[in-house]
């Protein structure tokens, strides 16, 4: 009893030290003291999301190596623990449970309605007068009492007008002027000729007279396909330098579209048709914009173009790109796990980088998650330029959220 009461004394005159020392303290020291506090209950928090995801792993690989009996038997001693609790609990403890479980019930069950609504809503409404795709809560319905008199006669006739939010604004005014994006005030483009529509995409760079970025794409797996999926990089270029330089000679070298293709072997091309180079359907397409299109009426034709698919395909075979990987994975600390995680692990092609966490993360960011992906772009960056990011690990990650954090809380006291 004794030690009792002296460990109560001890732990009051620390409450009355702790609040004597706050009372004194200047505003720059209060800062700074929240500033630890909030550092430190991040660094608890992170340790407890590693400690999580570590139990989380253990427990996955346990499952994975069980055999069909030890699978069984878990299940039922779990099943067996959950109708012991259920027998033991009261009937407060019963409808507790059971209402829970009716309010998680109904909220999935909204979840899923509303996950259905939105994917289900398309771009399908065009708009009367500018003839614009909308979603339905981009368009309403005008009614066309008393016709304006700049309405086309096939518009006067309908009884209700269905435009998008621009051109009802527009219609609903005292203006005597239709609306500047309306098809009949010669906005209608028309249907896009054969000659164009067959390019592909190499072929369309080759008679642009302005490249603005350099494309880059990446082809991974075994074969491609004409909807293509890779990684695309854009690299902006000079474009005020470019326009002093206006392309008067079409088309271009197939080596200077911007466009670089990046594959693994050319087996994975030979089922796409958007990157390759037809020189029929180039200068058929080049004839056509040049009789059609003002913005080529001063371009001359280079009937010797050099035009080869070749040029814009860089083969890089997939065992480079292994032994690549190879060679990180040994340089990095055996003690620390790599951040990166294969996604295909008999070829070890994709990766992704993974922390602990992620910045839209409340627990781990209270006041700033979800709002600082910018911040943490460029922090990545300067990282990268100072370490490989083959070679980071979560710690690094996660040491470069907590200080952009850090950052964000000076920046706005």
């Amino acid at each position: 009893m004794k030690l009792l009461k002296k460990n109560i004394s001890r732990l009051e005159q620390d409450r009355l030290r702790h609040a004597l020392i706050r009372l004194n303290e200047t505003p720059e020291e209060n800062i700074s003291r929240l500033e630890q506090d909030r550092l430190r209950h991040a660094l608890i928090s992170i340790e407890n999301i590693s400690r999580l995801e570590q139990d989380r792993l253990r427990h996955e690989y346990a499952r994975s190596i069980e055999t069909d009996e030890q699978h069984f038997s878990r299940l039922e001693q779990v099943r067996s623990q959950i109708a012991q609790t259920r027998a033991n609990e009261t009937a407060e403890e019963h409808e507790a449970r059971l209402q829970e479980r009716r309010i998680l019930y109904a909220e999935r069950k909204a979840n899923t309605e509303e996950f259905n609504k939105t994917i289900n809503t398309f771009c399908d409404k065009n708009c009367d007068i500018c003839e614009k795709k909308c979603y339905p809560d981009q368009v309403a319905n005008y009614q066309n009492v008393t016709p304006k008199l700049y309405l086309p006669t096939e518009l006067i006739e309908k009884e209700v007008l269905t435009v998008c939010h621009r051109c009802h604004t527009h219609l609903k005014s005292s203006k005597t002027q239709c609306p500047s994006k309306a098809y009949w005030n010669n906005m209608r483009p028309g249907d896009i000729p054969d000659e164009i529509k067959v390019l592909t995409k190499a072929e369309r760079r080759l008679l642009s007279r302005i490249i603005p970025y350099v494309n880059v794409i990446k082809f991974d797996g075994r074969f491609g396909q004409y909807g293509f999926k890779g990684q695309a990089t854009l690299f902006a270029l000079d474009i005020f330098e470019v326009t002093d330089k206006l392309q008067n000679i079409l088309p271009r070298s197939s080596d200077d579209t911007g466009l670089v293709v990046i594959t693994e072997t050319l087996e994975n091309l030979n089922s796409s048709r958007e990157y390759r180079i037809s020189r029929e359907r180039v200068y058929a397409a080049l004839r056509w914009l040049i009789a059609n299109n003002p913005l080529y009426h001063d371009v001359t034709v280079n009937d010797s173009a050099r035009l080869e698919t070749r040029d814009i395909i860089r083969v890089i075979p997939a065992e480079i790109n292994q032994q690549q990987s190879t060679t990180t994975e040994s340089t990095t600390e055996p003690s620390v796990r790599s951040a990166y995680i294969s996604t295909d692990k008999k070829k070890n092609v994709s990766r992704i980088l993974r922390a602990s966490w992620h910045q839209a993360n409340l627990n781990v960011f209270p006041e700033f998650g979800g709002t600082q992906c910018f911040a943490m772009v460029l922090a990545n960056i300067v990282r990268a330029a100072i370490l490989p990011p083959s070679r980071w690990t979560k710690n690094i990650l996660d040491e470069n959220m907590i200080e952009v954090t850090v950052s964000l809380r000076k920046f706005i006291i």
